[in-house]
């Protein structure tokens, strides 16, 4: 069956766009997608994608999947399909930690981040710069990815201010957050206009972060680099699976709808990236 193993550092997630895996959840068992979550996960894809400006977006972790599966939904098959990438990762631990305590996990962790291009040197070489993409509230993990990120370019040699310029930071973060207040050492390392917040609903962000059943188990330290059996297709699993591809054809249904909102919101005809990839025909 085909599995969204689609690098080979990559850890395991059911690829939810695959029509095998379609056939293994059951014709006619197609999950329904609640009205409130279709416009909660619309509207959250239409605020990631402005923030996010002409950059590849590559969604952290997983508690922002179903907008990730609704994103890629919706650009399938156009010209812009490979711009939307998930990076699975719990990163409880910085640079420093990693080095003295775990250095297997650190060579991994460079393997992994190298096949989805965002070492340092890759992100420099990269035509377009990168959106990374989570929810938010104290920082903690963006915080520690900058820290491996600069810890990999002083390794190789290359300049911190050519990888800034490369790297944005899309924070999804409940709407009664203060961001003057809570705002990270981190974002100081980076231009103000790099660090982007998009605010969501309280309630729908606790949903996403800490509520939602995810497709996968989260990926920690002690998971990386080591084969995991694959969990079988049933029970709470074979739901959860259903609702994410669920979301996934949502996405295919909506991706002009998607692209009008995007146009209508920046006040001008469809010239942004991607407002005209989801106006235009689907690529076939």
């Amino acid at each position: 069956m085909a599995r969204s193993m689609d690098r080979a550092a990559a850890p395991f997630r059911w690829d939810v766009a695959s029509p095998e895996l379609a056939r293994a959840l059951g014709r006619g068992l197609r999950a329904s997608v609640p009205r409130v979550h279709r416009r909660d996960v619309f509207s959250c894809a239409v605020d990631i994608l402005r923030a996010s400006g002409d950059s590849d977006l590559v969604f952290v972790g997983r508690s922002l999947e179903s907008v990730y599966d609704f994103a890629r939904g919706a650009l399938a098959r156009t010209r812009l399909a490979d711009r939307v990438r998930l990076l699975q990762l719990s990163l409880g631990d910085d640079a420093s930690s990693l080095r003295h305590e775990n250095p297997r996990a650190l060579a991994f962790l460079r393997a992994y981040l190298g096949s989805l291009e965002l070492t340092p040197a890759r992100l420099v070489d990269r035509p377009r710069p990168v959106a990374l993409v989570d929810v938010v509230y104290s920082g903690g993990t963006f915080g520690r990815l900058v820290s491996l990120l600069e810890h990999f370019a002083k390794e190789d040699g290359v300049a911190w201010e050519a990888v800034s310029e490369r790297v944005r930071w899309t924070c999804v973060v409940p709407d009664e957050y203060g961001w003057e207040q809570h705002e990270s050492p981190w974002t100081r390392r980076f231009a103000a206009d790099h660090v982007r917040r998009v605010p969501i609903a309280s309630e729908l962000w606790v949903l996403l972060a800490e509520n939602q059943p995810k497709t996968t188990r989260s990926y920690t330290i002690d998971d990386w680099g080591v084969e995991r059996p694959v969990e079988p297709l049933d029970g709470k699993l074979l739901e959860t699976l259903r609702r994410a591809r669920a979301i996934y054809r949502l996405g295919e249904c909506w991706r002009r709808r998607l692209g009008e909102r995007i146009a209508a919101l920046d006040g001008r005809a469809p010239s942004g990236p991607w407002a005209r990839a989801l106006g235009a025909r689907v690529e076939t």
